[in-house]
């Protein structure tokens, strides 16, 4: 994904340098203030872009639909990492460590670590995603609430992370159109031929145990 990202970035700065040059030709025609943009927006997957908006002078926030207590945890894990050389990978082998999570009450076995935790790859590039936020963001949007989750706002206000941003909670209310498109997709999965393949992707969250 990584790889991904970093071909992107091309394509992305073309697209802000257009944005910005267009908005200081109209403020120009139009006799009008200078306009600009006022931030860039990305989810933890794509902070690399960090460093590419930053450039521009552009602030950047991290908008997330996990929640803080999480955002929490993941933070969390990279200190134990980066500054006390905790080999988190290790750890999940191991279901009697139990861990003193300060976005959860109660402690935490490490065998119910995030999967991707467990394998080096995957979490370097999570580690190298979470240092360019700490550094660069200016702040975390936030999908939640000080009703929800108000042990955990209180520890991250008293951290030395970017400000937060509370948004939520937003709902996804389902409707009658969203149960029709339900029914739609599962007579078509019905009328396939026997035996047929059905990719299902998970993005880079998500895990099939065993071959289906």
């Amino acid at each position: 994904m990584s790889l991904f990202l970093e071909h992107q970035k091309t394509h992305v700065k073309n697209v802000l340098a257009s944005l910005i040059q267009f908005s200081k030709e109209v403020d120009h025609h139009h006799d009008s203030p200078p306009s600009q943009l006022i931030g860039f927006m990305f989810d933890i997957a794509c902070s690399s872009m960090i460093d590419m908006a930053y450039e521009f002078g552009v602030p950047t926030y991290m908008f997330s639909t996990m929640s803080l207590g999480f955002i929490k945890l993941l933070f969390h894990l990279q200190t134990l990492h980066d500054e006390h050389n905790i080999d988190l990978t290790e750890l999940t082998n191991d279901s009697e460590v139990e861990l003193v999570l300060p976005s959860f009450a109660n402690v935490v076995p490490s065998s119910v670590l995030p999967i991707f935790v467990t394998d080096h790859v995957v979490f370097s590039f999570f580690l190298n995603q979470l240092r360019n936020i700490g550094e660069l963001a200016k702040g975390f949007i936030i999908n939640t609430s000080i009703e929800l989750e108000s042990h955990v706002i209180s520890s991250m206000f008293n951290a030395s992370l970017p400000t937060i941003y509370l948004v939520g909670p937003i709902l996804n209310v389902v409707s009658d159109d969203d149960d029709n498109n339900d029914r739609e997709l599962i007579k078509w999965l019905d009328d396939q031929p026997t035996s047929s393949t059905v990719f299902l992707c998970f993005r880079n969250m998500g895990a099939s145990m065993r071959l289906k």
